[in-house]
């Protein structure tokens, strides 16, 4: 018993860890990978269309793109239209000579809002005037959520989480745990009828509930995206939800039939709705932007199942306790909860392997997310669910080893896995994308390592109104100039009042050196990013946040 005990605790943490790198599967957002004419390009000619490139693909619905010339006036254009992971809008006035700047805001195939700026110049460069920072942030303030949207909407995702995670738990443990038990005679046919009872109840609320929070979704996302609720139902997670709906609506006639009746072709119908509900957060979330998203869609349909069968289990046994133990003597009760316990342990370590084996193969998928746990909100919420998972562990251990107080001990560790799952949901509303550096007072200088290469980026004096040198600099591990190293870029971009980007211009001083010089406009919070191509097609990229203070300050 203490090995299995160690071996649930093991796999336990293991999963509770996976988990913290599965997450970004339901919390990451998709970015501007690419865009034509490329950020900072000097093009001949203003382009016909411009299009923006995501790492997933985005909607058209609920998008918005302007095109802004250097003097702050917005260029006509045709409604945006997304096509996969391009979102394209054709200009359909003249685009003038100069600096031209493209903001834009879109949802992302896992629903979530998305904004940003490029900038490209025409024939020449010109300096954009300070409309043009009016006009971006006006586009980032049309389309931002209102007070309070993203609590709304992470409280119905959590809701319909949650319901799905239960009905695939009261499944397990009807069919993986009490039936077993009855077939071995260890409970009489009033418990049968009582435990059944309890079951089905339960599975018509949970039923209920998912029905109302899909119901729910569509106003809120809509509320809180800017968009119609006929656009919300037009959105892949519009259709997701109406399949949470259809489904939830069907588990509560299936439940009843099935458990309470004893209807063999109902419970098997209701176990294969349940196993369909799984699939559905993968199909609303991000692995279905992966490309290819089949490996995604099945690692987070397999972390779903097995977070169903150990931490829905353990909600539905709660849930059946009181009527399992309120029909039983003391003498009937402990051979029954003993054969309860000894299958459901059973059924819970295969799950939490899985819970393990789909982790390890998300850290695959999404190892660069691993990066963002100290530094996140996201990876703060992440780390009080980790902790609550263990703890969890760690009561239902002491629960297989005592096997007394069944009802408050397995209610105890209930009620810790209901915790993780509203934290779920919080973390779906979360994004995993680490912020730059802290901003700090004084000159810039920022430093990564990759591909073999050190790259710093120093800014300074980092006054406003007043010209600050640049410096980029690529060195090999040894301090030599780096070999292979071509195109050096550098854009300072504001954190505050806005976006506003502006390019530096550098000129290479010598091998892996770059130099410039820049008049930032404003004080306040300013990231820098630097980027330097390496051979064909590779890059490596230092980014850094500092504050910029008054030229007299």
């Amino acid at each position: 018993m203490a090995r299995r005990i160690a071996l649930a605790l093991g796999l336990g943490v293991l999963a509770a860890v996976s988990a913290a790198v599965l997450a970004p599967s339901a919390a990451g957002h998709a970015v501007l990978v690419s865009s034509v004419p490329a950020d900072d390009a000097i093009v001949r000619a203003a382009p016909p269309v411009i299009e923006l490139v995501f790492s997933e693909p985005v909607e058209t619905v609920g998008a918005e793109v302007s095109v802004i010339a250097a003097d702050g006036t917005r260029i006509a254009t045709d409604a945006p239209v997304a096509r996969g992971r391009t979102l394209s809008v054709a200009p359909t006035a003249d685009v003038p000579e100069g600096s031209v700047t493209v903001a834009w805001s879109a949802l992302s195939a896992d629903g979530h809002r998305i904004d940003g700026a490029i900038g490209f110049a025409v024939r020449v460069r010109s300096e954009p005037a300070a409309d043009v920072t009016a006009a971006v942030a006006a586009v980032s303030a049309s389309t931002a959520p209102p007070r309070g949207a993203s609590a709304a909407a992470s409280a119905v995702r959590a809701a319909r989480f949650a319901a799905i995670v239960a009905l695939v738990g009261i499944v397990t443990a009807m069919l993986g745990v009490w039936l077993p038990a009855l077939r071995r005679g260890k409970a009489t046919e009033a418990v049968d009828a009582a435990v059944r009872r309890g079951l089905s109840r339960f599975a018509v609320a949970c039923g209920g509930v998912l029905a109302l929070a899909a119901l729910a979704w569509i106003p809120v996302e809509a509320w809180a995206n800017g968009i119609g609720v006929m656009d919300a139902l037009g959105l892949r997670q519009g259709s997701v939800d109406l399949a949470m709906l259809a489904l939830g609506l069907l588990a509560i006639p299936l439940a009843v039939l099935g458990i309470r009746g004893r209807h063999v072709p109902a419970l098997l119908g209701l176990a294969l709705a349940v196993v369909s509900l799984a699939l559905l957060p993968a199909l609303a979330g991000h692995p279905i932007g992966e490309s290819p998203a089949w490996p995604s869609v099945l690692v987070d349909w397999a972390h779903v199942l097995a977070a169903g069968v150990w931490g829905g289990g353990v909600i539905a046994l709660a849930a059946s306790a009181p009527a399992l133990l309120g029909a039983t003597t003391p003498s009937e009760r402990g051979p029954i909860v003993i054969a309860v316990v000894r299958r459901f342990t059973r059924l819970a370590l295969l799950a939490l392997a899985v819970l393990v084996a789909s982790g390890v193969t998300a850290a695959l998928l999404y190892a660069e997310s691993l990066r963002a746990v100290p530094e996140t909100r996201w990876g703060q919420v992440l780390i009080a669910k980790v902790v609550i998972v263990v703890l969890a562990i760690v009561v239902a251990a002491l629960v297989r080893r005592g096997r007394r107080g069944y009802g408050s001990a397995v209610r105890a560790e209930a009620l810790l896995i209901v915790t993780a799952i509203a934290l779920t949901g919080v973390l779906t509303g979360l994004s995993p994308t680490p912020p730059a550096t802290a901003a700090t007072g004084g000159p810039l200088s920022a430093q990564t390592q990759a591909a073999g290469i050190i790259l710093q980026l120093d800014v300074s004096p980092a006054r406003a109104g007043a010209p600050n040198e640049v410096h980029l600099i690529a060195i090999a591990a040894d301090g030599s100039p780096a070999a292979g190293v071509r195109e050096g870029e550098v854009v300072l971009s504001s954190r505050g009042n806005g976006v506003q980007r502006l390019p530096v211009r550098l000129q290479r001083a010598e091998r892996g050196h770059w130099i410039g010089a820049v008049v930032i406009p404003a004080p306040g919070d300013w990231r820098g990013t630097g980027r330097v191509r390496v051979g064909e097609i590779g890059e490596v990229i230092v980014r850094g946040a500092f504050r910029v203070i008054p030229s007299d300050g």
